[in-house]
C-alpha cells in the first residue's frame, strides 16, 4: 500500500489522528519491512509496553509520542520524527525509554519536551542515541516547567549527537518558579557529539548529579560558542546541592569568555556545589568558572573565581 509522505494518515485504516500502543505493536509484528510509516500521534499510557522489536518508526505526526501515563515502556528500535517534537510528556511516572535510537528532521524541534505544568517523575531514559540535524535550533532535550514537576528522572549511558554547527544547547533543565525546584534528577555517562552551543543547561535545580560527561569532536565546526556546562539563575531561584563528578573534553577551542563548567555565585547557593574530576587532553585548554566556596578536587583546567 503507497503511503502519502505527510499528513495524519494511517498505515491501514486513513484518517485518524490518535493510535494506542496496542494497535501499533499489532503493526510492527505483522509486518515484514523494516521501515514503518505513519501519521498518527502514538498515546502512551498506564502499563504500556512499546516494542519496536528492531524496527523503525518513522512518523509525520506532531508530537509522534504522547505520554500520560505511569509504569511504561518504550524500547528496542528507531524512532524518528519527520516533521515535529518526538516525545511530548504530559504526565509520566515510573516511565523507561530502553536502548532507542531517536531522531528527528527539523532543527526547530526537541525530541524529549515536558514543559509548563506538565511533569515526569521516577522516569529512565537509558542507552541508544538521540540525534538532531546539523544547525539544531532548539534543544534536544527540553524540560522548562513552572514547578517542581520534573523529579527523580535519570538519563544514562546515551549518545547526543548535534551532527554540528548547533545554535541551542543539547539539554536543558529548568525550573522558572520563584519559590521551588525540581529535585533530584540525574545525568550519568552521557557523550555529547559536537555540543559547541553547550552540552547541559539548568537553572532552579536542586539535589542533581552529573557524572561521567565526556565532550567529542568539538573541533570539527569552529570555536566553541557557548558554556558547555551551565547552571544561572534568571527567573527561577539559586540552584542547590549540585554534584558535577567526571567530565572531560578531548577536543574543540573555547571562544573567549566562554568556559567547560560556569556556576557564577550569583546563580547557585554556598556550600553545597562539588566539582569532582575535570580533565581532558593538554591541547583542549580546559576553562571553568566556579565561586571561590565551592568544592573543588582534581580540576584539570583554568579556574575564574565566578
Amino acid at each position: 500500500m503507497q503511503i502519502p509522505p505527510k499528513g495524519p494518515i494511517s498505515l491501514y485504516e486513513g484518517v485518524c489522528k490518535i493510535m494506542n500502543v496496542i494497535r501499533l505493536n499489532r503493526i510492527i509484528s505483522s509486518s515484514i519491512k523494516k521501515e514503518i510509516r505513519i501519521g498518527e500521534t502514538i498515546v502512551v499510557g498506564n502499563d504500556d509496553v512499546l516494542d519496536l522489536r528492531g524496527k523503525t518508526i518513522q512518523s509525520y505526526a506532531d508530537p509522534v509520542v504522547l505520554i500520560q501515563g505511569s509504569h511504561w515502556t518504550i524500547m528496542n528500535g528507531k524512532l524518528r520524527a519527520i516533521e515535529g517534537t518526538l516525545f511530548e510528556c504530559i504526565r509520566s511516572s515510573n516511565g523507561l525509554v530502553l536502548n532507542v535510537w531517536a531522531s528527528g528532521i527539523r532543527r526547530s524541534k526537541d525530541l524529549f519536551r515536558c514543559v509548563g505544568e506538565n511533569s515526569c517523575y521516577d522516569t529512565n531514559v537509558i542507552g541508544g542515541e538521540w540525534s538532531k540535524p546539523q544547525g539544531m535550533t532548539t534543544p534536544i532535550v527540553n524540560i522548562n516547567v513552572s514547578g517542581p514537576f520534573y523529579n527523580s528522572n535519570n538519563w544514562t549511558g546515551l549518545r547526543m549527537q548535534t551532527n554540528g554547527a548547533p545554535n541551542a544547547p543539547v539539554m536543558v533543565f529548568k525550573c522558572s518558579h520563584t519559590s521551588n525546584w525540581i529535585y533530584g534528577n540525574t545525568l550519568h555517562h552521557i557523550n555529547f557529539e559536537i555540543p559547541n552551543a553547550g552540552a547541559i543547561w539548568m537553572e532552579g535545580v536542586h539535589s542533581t548529579k552529573l557524572s561521567q560527561i565526556n565532550i567529542f569532536d568539538a573541533d570539527l565546526f569552529g570555536n566553541i560558542t557557548d558554556n558547555i556546562i551551565q547552571i544561572r539563575k534568571t527567573t527561577g531561584l539559586k540552584s542547590v546541592n549540585t554534584t558535577i563528578d567526571g567530565y572531560m573534553r578531548l577536543s574543540g577551542t573555547m571562544t573567549a569568555g566562554k568556559y567547560d563548567i560556569s556556576i557564577p555565585d550569583s546563580s547557585h547557593y554556598q556550600s553545597n556545589l562539588r566539582v569532582i574530576s575535570v580533565d581532558g587532553i593538554d591541547g583542549a585548554l580546559l576553562v571553568t568558572q566556579l565561586p571561590k566556596w565551592s568544592d573543588k578536587t582534581y580540576i584539570k583546567a583554568s579556574i575564574t573565581n565566578g
